[in-house]
């Protein structure tokens, strides 16, 4: 299986079981405001995953592993990952929990009119929670969204692994003048 495929599938489920959690736990509906934290962390996954597939691509390269493989390889992991996340928060919003939109909707509208927000902005709000739900919303926020995310933390990672190695390299050698 190629490492790509594999890591991937471990984001894709990594996210999907991550996203379950979450709902189990009514972070997305009565705990909103934990939930916006725990979906921060959930960039631990993918950005876990990329470092060990680009671990593994640099022990089997028999050429250097460019920051441009690096990029490229984590996008397309990333892209699987994330049609797999599409895939699970199409079931879950249809048949899994289709009632959790509305749920989620109902505390929102209800803490912004406790704060005196005005009906049209409440309006928008709700307009905009739904459309980001719908499956057009999904493919933006999910794939587009995890894509392009993967690809950044690919560049970062490959950065950062770049100079480890140049800083690796340049120890190795200054210690070997000394000898």
């Amino acid at each position: 299986m190629r490492p790509e495929f594999k890591y991937g599938l471990i984001i894709g489920v990594g996210l999907s079981l991550w996203h379950l959690i979450e709902h189990s736990l009514g972070l997305h509906v009565a705990h909103q405001n934990i939930g916006v934290w725990t979906g921060y962390l959930s960039n631990l996954i993918p950005i876990a995953a990329l470092s060990l597939l680009f671990r593994q691509k640099q022990m089997g390269a028999t050429n250097r592993f460019t920051p441009g493989q690096a990029i490229a390889s984590g996008m397309t992991a990333s892209f699987l990952g994330a049609t797999i996340v599409f895939v699970f928060q199409i079931a879950y919003n249809r048949w899994i929990s289709p009632d959790w939109i509305d749920n989620a909707l109902a505390v929102k509208v209800a803490a912004l009119r406790a704060r005196g927000v005005a009906e049209v902005s409440i309006r928008r709000d709700i307009t905009l929670f739904r459309q980001t739900n719908s499956p057009i919303g999904l493919i933006i926020g999910t794939v587009l969204n995890l894509t392009v995310t993967g690809g950044i933390i690919s560049a970062a990672i490959a950065i950062l692994q770049q100079r480890q190695k140049r800083i690796t390299t340049e120890n190795t050698e200054y210690t070997e003048k000394e000898s």
